[in-house]
């Protein structure tokens, strides 16, 4: 629901914007590379720098940050996480032994993130320019022009990269991400936002106030999560992720607020039990 009445109206000029310091991609943008091979050289090499700039405690510079903006994720790549494979590298046949990418990744990420990567591999596919672009039509066309934005499933900021300027200079900014290895390269890019690396389902959130949700809400068959941040009542309602992803964004809105959510036509078929979960609840 949408009330045009109650929310907050900006000037055209803002004394003191905001977010100047993160990532920003100009509209229609794509930077992962196209090819597997491709896209395994730009993760290792974002892994790399991410670690050295944690390490050393530095902030990304703009050049850093179209390293690190080209991570796309290990959707598709499967051949990283295959543990004993039969390769041949330098004319050398290897037998039932971890690819050279296999061990390289865990060597960059230890094995707890490399856990967590592996399991993401079958769903984690960042979301193509083109949809970010029109969620930010339909946020614009709805009235949105500032406030208090949640990002529940962020990646490494897809969708918070394609925000209009305008937009950008007005908000606050809290972005959530569960991998490891995204989140790190998440802070990276959002130094002005605040960024929690650990699952959605245990993240605290102020009911009524948020006055936008943007997210492409995560899907994992049959994973079913249990939330400890007092909205447990909804993730035993709704028993698929997306859902109560969903669920939980909506009940974070106040009145007037607006969610854009990426999702399925399953959830759709459950729209009146997720309206029901709002702030009025």
């Amino acid at each position: 629901a949408v009330d045009r009445a109650v929310r907050p109206r900006f000037s055209d000029s803002v004394t003191n914007p905001k977010n100047t310091r993160n990532n920003h991609s100009e509209r229609g943008a794509s930077h992962a590379p196209a090819s597997a091979d491709a896209r395994i050289a730009a993760n290792f090499k974002a892994i790399e720098l991410a670690k050295q700039l944690v390490e050393n405690g530095e902030e990304a510079t703009p050049e850093q940050m179209q390293v690190l903006r080209r991570y796309s994720g290990w959707g598709g790549l499967g051949k990283v996480f295959n543990e004993s494979a039969n390769y041949t590298q330098n004319g050398v046949q290897h037998w039932n032994e971890p690819t050279p990418e296999n061990k390289r990744l865990r060597e960059l990420i230890g094995e707890h993130a490399y856990r967590q990567a592996a399991m993401s591999g079958n769903s984690a596919y960042y979301t193509p320019t083109y949809i970010i672009d029109t969620l930010w039509d339909i946020a614009r066309q709805m009235g949105f022009e500032g406030g208090n934005i949640l990002e529940g499933s962020a990646g490494i900021g897809s969708i918070l990269q394609q925000m209009p300027a305008d937009i950008s200079e007005r908000s606050d900014i809290h972005a959530i991400e569960i991998d490891e290895t995204s989140g790190t390269i998440l802070s990276l890019l959002y130094p002005d936002a605040k960024v929690d690396i650990q699952g959605f389902e245990k993240t605290r959130i102020p009911n009524g106030s948020v006055d936008l949700a943007i997210t492409n809400v995560p899907f994992v068959t049959g994973l079913n999560v249990e939330d400890t941040t007092g909205d447990k009542d909804l993730s035993r309602k709704f028993r698929n992720i997306h859902d109560f992803c969903i669920a939980k964004n909506v009940r974070k809105l106040r009145e007037g607020g607006i969610g854009i959510f990426i999702t399925s036509n399953g959830t759709l078929d459950n729209s009146r039990k997720l309206i029901l979960s709002g702030p009025s609840e």
